[in-house]
């Protein structure tokens, strides 16, 4: 037995001028003191309370350039599928956030978040907020960018003045067309456009899937994403998209989502998408000295190839991921202007309203508009047709 004890203590290193090394310790989970700490920061938010303290500074810094009320956070959970990823002495827990944007947020957002933890016991502090598959708030997420001016408030990742003035601007032009193409809509809704850097940052904001918005350039969604009656809707922009688009093409896609916002339609569910993103890009549109066939090109293009459509575009065309998303917006567009010259945008925002009610399209297209979706199909290959020519 003597060769085996040998090659233990060769591979052990039994040598006593050589100290053992210490075995890595687990970490220690600590919740009694991150309550406490979570308390602490509650408190600094509340207050802006800027002196150090163990969360990062940004936290409070951020809260008070956007005006960040009815802040709480409630400790849930330790979780160690999170913490096993982590670097030595942190650890994550699941933790409930509540907040609100002064003068833009009818109601605070709730939400479950990750929090990252450094230490235990007195030495405890926060080490970042988001991880995990949770949603990740972009002013939890590090510094940000703030310029806000009336019921509008702008927020870009980072220190990115230039880059948040011309998101205003484009925010305070888009209100004033929404405004205008709806001037009877009253919300108690203000509009917040939050920026994050890249696309994964905004996938991890929303707690998206990975690749959900690779072509999109900015979304209206919920800032918790739940579908809950109250919850703040946003407008989340996909910067490295957006900043490919044209000063034209920008503000048609900034006024598009703000209608969103607007009509309720982010949260308002049952409603054909034709209808939602045609209504949308129906407000954008409406003052466009763009001729028809440069704003329908792709949607001209695919009636050419295809044929005219025998039915409504159906909810399956606006995947991120399809082939022609491009046209659906298109068509679906000049099938709402279609709705819009006979009869305005009363009956556009009524016939919405009516389906998200669960009504029949054909039952509620003949109250508003009186038209059966026959007749709608037809009206709308008659302008494809003249498009096509």
């Amino acid at each position: 037995m003597l060769p085996g004890v040998l090659l233990l203590a060769s591979l052990v290193g039994c040598d006593d001028s050589a100290p053992l090394e210490d075995a890595p310790t687990a970490v220690a989970v600590d919740p009694a003191a991150a309550i406490e700490v979570l308390e602490e920061l509650t408190r600094a938010v509340a207050e802006r309370d800027t002196a150090a303290a163990p969360w990062p500074s940004y936290l409070v810094t951020n809260a008070e350039a956007a005006d960040v009320v009815d802040f709480s956070v409630r400790y849930l959970t330790d979780d160690s599928s999170v913490s096993q990823g982590l670097p030595g002495g942190q650890w994550a827990a699941s933790v409930e956030v509540a907040w609100r944007f002064q003068g833009r947020d009818p109601h605070a957002a709730h939400a479950e978040v990750t929090v990252i933890f450094d230490g235990s016991g007195s030495d405890l502090r926060v080490a970042a907020f988001g991880g995990g598959a949770r949603v990740q708030p972009l002013w939890l997420s590090g510094p940000v960018t703030v310029r806000a001016r009336d019921n509008l408030l702008v927020m870009v990742a980072g220190n990115q003045q230039v880059k948040a003035r011309s998101y205003e601007e484009l925010g305070a032009v888009g209100l004033r067309q929404v405004e205008a193409a709806l001037p009877d809509i009253r919300t108690s809704q203000g509009l917040v456009i939050e920026v994050p850097a890249n696309g994964a940052e905004l996938e991890r904001v929303l707690n998206a899937e990975p690749g959900s918005y690779e072509a999109i350039a900015a979304v209206t969604t919920t800032t918790d994403s739940s579908d809950a009656p109250g919850s703040p809707v946003h407008v989340f922009v996909n910067d490295p998209v957006f900043a490919k688009l044209t000063a034209h093409g920008a503000q048609v896609v900034a006024t598009h989502e703000i209608a969103h916002l607007v009509t309720g339609a982010a949260t308002e569910l049952g409603v054909p998408l034709w209808l939602v993103e045609g209504f949308a890009d129906w407000v954008a549109l409406r003052r466009s000295t763009v001729p028809d066939r440069v704003s329908a090109a792709q949607a001209i293009a695919q009636v050419k190839a295809d044929g005219l459509p025998g039915s409504l575009p159906a909810d399956e065309d606006f995947g991120s991921r399809t082939t022609h998303l491009g046209a659906a917006y298109e068509v679906s567009w000049l099938l709402v202007r279609v709705l819009g010259e006979r009869g305005g945008a009363a009956p556009l925002l009524e016939l919405q309203r009516r389906l998200a009610r669960g009504a029949e399209l054909e039952v509620a297209l003949r109250a508003t508009f009186d038209l059966s979706v026959t007749e709608l199909v037809e009206l709308w290959r008659a302008e494809l047709s003249r498009l096509i020519k």
